[in-house]
C-alpha cells in the first residue's frame, strides 16, 4: 500500500470514529466518566508520586549520596520514609495549627464587625473635619451604608461560622479529610500503593520504557521525547519547591515584621499569609487584604502601616526572593501567570489555581522550543 493510500485510510478511520462519537455522544460521555472514575487511583497515584519524588530524590542525592554499605542499598526506602515523614509533618502543621488559627482569626473578625464600622465612621469624621461640606455629603450616606451592612451581616456570619466549623473538623481529623478528599479509603490505598511502586521502581520503569521507545521511535524522536519529559519534570519540581519555600519565607518575614512593628495577631496573620502565598499572584493580595481587615479591627493606623509593610515586603519578595528561589526554571512571563491563575481557578478552583502555573510554564517552554527549531530550519533553508 502506497503512502497516499495509507493517508486516505487514516482519514477514513478518523472520520468513522468521529461519526460514531457524534451518533453515540451521550454513551461516549458516560464511557469517559466511568473510565475517569476507574482511573482515579492511578491519576492520584501519579500526582502523589510526583510530589513525593521531589523530597525523596533530594534526600537520596544529599544525605545518602556517598553511602556504599548496607545503608546505600536501602537509601531509596530511607529517603522515601523521610519524605513521607516530612509531608505528614507539613500536613499536621497546616491542619493542626494554621487552619485553627485562621478559624480563630475569622471568629475575632465576626465579633469585631460592629466596632470596625464605628471606627470607620470616626476616621471619616476626622479626615473630613476641616471640610464641612464634604463631611456633610459623606455622612449623608452613612445610614444607608449601615442598613446594607446590617442586611448582609447575618448571611456573612452564617458563611464564616460554616467555615470555622469546617476548619474545626479539618483540625480534628487529618486522615479522615484526606480519605474523604480522595473519595474513600480504597481509592487512597490504591493511589498510595501505586505511587510507592513508581518511586521505588522508577529506575526499572525508565529502562522498560526506554526499550519500548527504542523499538518504536527513531533516535531523533526519542531524544525529543526525553527532552520534553525532562523539561516537564524540572519545571514542575522547580515550581513546587519554589512556591512552598517562598510561602514559608514570606510567612516568617511577615511574622518578624509584625512583631518588630508591634502589630496585633502576628502569628495568625503570618500563618494566613504563608498559606495563601502558595497561590501565585492572588495569594499575596488575599493575605494583605485579610491582614489589613483584621488589624483594622484593633487600630486603623496600624492597618495602614501593615499595608505599607506588605507592599515593601512583596517588592522585596518579587525582585529578590522569588528569582533566587525559583529562578528561571519556571520561566513563565507575568501576564501568562495571571492568565493561568484565572483559567485554573475558574475551571478547577483552588487546586487549579495552584497547578495551572506549572502546566502553563511547561506548555510555554515546549511551544517556544518548537518555535526556535522552526526558525533555525527556516534560516538553514534560506
Amino acid at each position: 500500500m502506497s503512502n497516499e493510500h495509507k493517508a486516505v485510510a487514516r482519514l477514513i478511520c478518523l472520520a468513522a470514529l468521529l461519526l460514531l462519537i457524534v451518533l453515540y455522544f451521550n454513551n461516549f460521555l458516560v464511557l469517559i466518566a466511568n473510565l475517569g472514575s476507574a482511573l482515579k487511583p492511578i491519576f492520584i497515584g501519579l500526582f502523589l508520586a510526583l510530589i513525593l519524588n521531589i523530597p525523596t530524590s533530594f534526600f537520596e542525592s544529599t544525605l545518602f549520596a556517598r553511602s556504599n554499605n548496607i545503608v546505600g542499598q536501602i537509601k531509596r526506602p530511607l529517603s522515601f520514609l523521610l519524605a513521607l515523614i516530612l509531608i505528614i509533618a507539613v500536613l499536621g502543621f497546616v491542619f493542626g495549627m494554621v487552619i485553627p488559627q485562621i478559624a480563630e482569626l475569622i471568629k475575632v473578625f465576626i465579633d469585631s464587625l460592629p466596632g470596625l464600622y464605628d471606627k470607620g465612621v470616626a476616621l471619616l469624621n476626622k479626615i473630613t473635619s476641616n471640610y464641612p461640606d464634604l463631611q456633610k455629603e459623606a455622612l449623608k450616606y452613612i445610614p444607608d451604608l449601615q442598613k446594607e451592612i446590617m442586611k448582609y451581616l447575618p448571611d456573612l456570619k452564617t458563611i464564616l461560622k460554616n467555615f470555622t466549623d469546617k476548619a474545626a473538623q479539618l483540625a480534628g481529623g487529618t486522615f479522615n479529610i484526606i480519605t474523604s478528599f480522595f473519595g474513600g479509603i480504597v481509592t487512597l490505598l490504591f493511589a498510595i500503593i501505586f505511587s510507592v511502586y513508581i518511586i521505588f521502581g522508577k529506575d526499572r520503569l525508565k529502562e522498560r520504557f526506554d526499550r519500548i521507545f527504542r523499538s518504536f521511535l527513531a533516535e531523533e524522536k526519542r531524544q525529543e521525547l526525553y527532552e520534553t519529559l525532562k523539561i516537564s519534570n524540572d519545571t514542575f519540581s522547580a515550581f513546587i519547591v519554589g512556591q512552598v519555600t517562598e510561602a514559608f519565607i514570606l510567612g516568617i518575614l511577615t511574622a518578624l515584621g509584625m512583631m518588630v512593628l508591634k502589630m496585633p495577631y502576628p502569628a495568625m496573620i503570618a500563618s494566613f499569609v504563608g498559606l495563601t502565598a502558595l497561590i501565585p499572584i492572588v495569594g499575596a493580595y488575599l493575605g494583605a487584604i485579610f491582614g489589613f481587615i483584621m488589624i483594622g479591627t484593633v487600630s486603623l493606623p496600624q492597618a495602614i502601616i501593615y499595608i505599607i509593610f506588605q507592599i515593601i515586603l512583596q517588592q522585596l519578595e518579587g525582585n529578590i526572593v522569588y528569582p533566587k528561589v525559583v529562578g528561571e526554571k519556571v520561566g513563565l512571563p507575568g501576564i501568562w501567570v495571571l492568565v493561568a491563575v484565572i483559567l485554573g481557578g475558574s475551571l478547577f478552583g483552588i487546586v487549579g489555581t495552584f497547578l495551572a502555573v506549572p502546566l502553563f510554564a511547561i506548555f510555554y517552554k515546549l511551544l517556544f522550543r518548537l518555535v526556535e527549531k522552526r526558525e533555525k530550519a527556516q534560516v538553514n533553508i534560506s
